[in-house]
């Protein structure tokens, strides 16, 4: 069955063709496979896929008694509930912590602790 020509002149059909256009774009950004597609999908429906708001090594700041102190992650743990990251043998925060009192861009920290010292 083909298709009629004026379909292809309809407003609606140039609106869908680009959005499959932009979400093609958008998947071809990603620069994984289906097949890896396909995992990560299984892995979230599992409840096994877990987003972490950073690497290992990567610097974050925590705000700490009006300062802002830089801090090295030194690994991360999951749990159910979300992670914790670790800096040292006693010093962590958990991942709820992540843009309240850890934050990932000493912009971010600087803009947190000029709100608090307005309170």
């Amino acid at each position: 069955m083909a298709i009629p020509d004026e379909w292809f002149t309809r407003p609606w059909y140039k609106t869908e063709v680009e959005k499959l256009e932009s979400e093609v774009e958008a998947y071809r950004r990603t620069g994984l496979t289906p097949a890896e597609v396909s995992e990560l999908a299984e892995a979230k429906r599992a409840g096994r896929l877990v987003a972490l708001p950073c690497k290992i090594f990567d610097i974050v700041y925590a705000i700490s008694r009006g300062k802002i102190i830089e801090r090295d992650v030194k690994s991360i743990e999951v749990y159910s509930r979300g992670c914790r990251l670790i800096f040292g043998s006693t010093i962590f925060a958990f991942s709820q912590d992540v843009g309240k009192t850890v934050f990932l861009t000493r912009a971010e920290a600087d803009a947190a602790l000029e709100r608090q010292e307005t309170k």
